[in-house]
């Protein structure tokens, strides 16, 4: 009796495993090109305030679709999130260090960091972020290689992972603040 019921456990496993299919974990990865914005001095004093922007088209190329891929439509997003590295070297370590600057230093003049909303008139999401830079040191700030994904799952939508790469333009900046 219990071969009997360990084979139909086993037939049953697998029956369930057929109907399951790669597409119900596939979630796609979409590139886009240098969508950050930063205009590094290189230098800076303690209390000087930096900004950068974000910024990508809600159309975006597909690997081998011919037709761009339209993300607002797909995915019913209004809010993409996003991740920047922000770093500081340290001696100890004699490398780049992330760090996380107190949520009083860093700020989007938007809303809420780390979100790119949609703005229906230019077709494309779009942040601002701001860090206050309190401490002397050498930093630096990568958008290369950033994951922007959508959180919240629907039934019927796509979940998505964009990537952003640097193609015309540099995605690493180092600069240094003095007191």
């Amino acid at each position: 009796m219990k071969k009997i019921l360990g084979i139909l456990s086993l037939c049953g496993l697998i029956l369930v495993g057929s109907c399951i299919s790669d597409d119900d974990f596939f979630v796609p990865l979409l590139t886009i090109e240098d969508a950050f914005t930063f205009e590094n001095q290189e230098n800076y004093q303690v209390g000087d305030t930096i900004y950068f922007t974000f910024e990508f088209s809600r159309y975006l190329p597909e690997d081998g679709q011919p037709n761009l891929l339209d993300i607002f439509e797909s995915t019913g997003e209004t809010d993409f999130y996003y991740d920047v590295e922000f770093s500081k070297f340290s001696s100890f370590s004699n490398s780049y260090q992330r760090i996380f600057a107190e949520e009083s230093n860093y700020y989007s003049p938007d809303g809420e960091t780390n979100l790119a909303s949609y703005n229906p008139d230019t077709e494309t999401y779009t942040s601002t972020t701001a860090i206050v830079l309190v401490e002397p040191g050498e930093y630096l700030l990568n958008f290369n290689g950033v994951y922007i994904s959508n959180y919240n799952y629907t039934p019927n939508k796509v979940y998505l992972n964009i990537q952003n790469i640097g193609v015309n333009s540099p995605q690493e900046y180092f600069f240094t603040v003095i007191e």
